[in-house]
């Protein structure tokens, strides 16, 4: 005979499966309400906003309105992303790594999964683990060096009196205690020169090498110093790179302004302050195409003032005014002074002059009586 319990679950049972059945027929959930929505939005939840908005299916009156909708709430959404991803950028800029975590996962759960969020939670954690990990190193060479001291004055106290059992005991728990710690201090030494961290591999693997100078940390000390040195000659390479480039900067600057300082003498005509920035400007940048450039713009500057200084110079010398002949001929011969022409000119011109000036001093001197000459008419 069935007892009434197992008749009562039984019809229970048979109960909730008809119940199951019947919800089951009802179809897709219902179309949300566009209130309800904004209820969503203004707490944040996007996510679910989103997600009711799917819901509305284009044969609804609201389908348009629900379409709309969801693409202000995904402009709302990306407005809040942003926000929330500079507060976790901010924290992090601060050391504040578990804030960041913090207000990365309570932002998160209001917003769909996102590629970003998640990248930026991952190196949230990366960072946190890395960063737990130095502490963890450096707590074990803080706690290795106050052992250290510690041994050494149980050391001193046994070397002033005779030793009791409790002295002899914390001796030998101290000991023992840097024997667990010499193992943690090499990994230290290791773990620090592989991020780089010269300094903390440093101190970890000489108080590994004081608890212990085994091969393993010798092998280290020894790696550790290969390091330093490969650092230090990278360092002295960068230096001189900089230096060169700083030079390098340098001369472009000083190219830069002897050739605006050569461009103005040009366009100035004057030819002398031409040629020595062309001369400084040689000096500074060598030989290259754009200095030739300019060697023959003043070459032909100077050959085409030279010109025009000897035809200037020979209508003044038809004319008989020898000595401004000789100055313009002696201009010439200054801007070219390999100037052959310009050269027998000048010298000429030197021979006219001092013929002129003997006549003048062999010319008696007018008497009483004599009346000098008058000078010749004015043209």
């Amino acid at each position: 005979m069935r007892r009434p319990g197992a008749a009562v679950r039984a019809g229970l049972l048979v109960l909730g499966l008809a119940t199951l059945g019947g919800c089951a027929t009802l179809g897709p959930r219902s179309a949300p309400n566009l209130q309800d929505v904004d209820k969503l939005v203004a707490s944040h939840r996007y996510g679910e906003a989103l997600d009711a908005l799917s819901r509305v299916p284009p044969s609804a009156a609201d389908y348009a309105k629900a379409r709309a909708r969801m693409a202000a709430v995904r402009r709302e959404m990306a407005h809040y992303r942003t926000g929330l991803l500079k507060k976790v950028e901010a924290r992090e800029t601060a050391g504040d790594i578990k804030g960041a975590l913090q207000t990365l996962q309570q932002g998160a759960r209001d917003l769909p999964p996102d590629k970003t969020l998640r990248q930026t939670r991952q190196r949230l954690e990366r960072e946190q683990t890395h960063r737990l990990q130095i502490l963890d190193q450096r707590m074990h060479l803080a706690r290795a060096r106050y052992l250290l001291r510690q041994l050494e004055l149980y050391r001193e106290s046994l070397q002033l009196r005779s030793p009791s059992y409790a002295a002899r005991w914390r001796k030998q728990r101290t000991q023992d205690e840097l024997k667990d710690l010499h193992g943690h201090l090499l990994d230290c030494g290791r773990a620090a020169m592989a991020r780089h961290d010269m300094d903390l591999a440093a101190d970890c693997l000489h108080a590994a090498q004081r608890i212990d100078d085994t091969p393993p940390v010798q092998a280290a000390l020894k790696e550790l110093q290969g390091v330093r040195e490969t650092q230090a000659r990278a360092a002295r390479e960068r230096i001189r790179q900089q230096q060169a480039a700083s030079e390098r900067a340098r001369t472009k600057r000083r190219q830069a302004a002897l050739e605006g300082e050569l461009n103005g003498a040009l366009n100035r005509g004057d030819l002398q302050q031409a040629r020595a920035a062309l001369r400084k400007l040689r000096q500074v940048s060598g030989s290259s195409s754009r200095l030739k450039e300019l060697t023959q713009a003043v070459d032909e500057a100077i050959a085409a003032k030279v010109k025009e200084l000897l035809r200037r110079g020979a209508n003044l010398y038809r004319q008989g005014d020898i000595v401004r002949a000789r100055d313009t001929w002696r201009e010439a011969l200054k801007l070219d002074p390999d100037n052959v022409d310009a050269q027998a000119r000048v010298e000429r011109a030197d021979r006219v002059l001092e013929k002129l000036h003997q006549l003048k001093q062999d010319q008696p001197p007018a008497g009483p009586g004599r009346v000098s000459p008058a000078p010749p008419p004015a043209d």
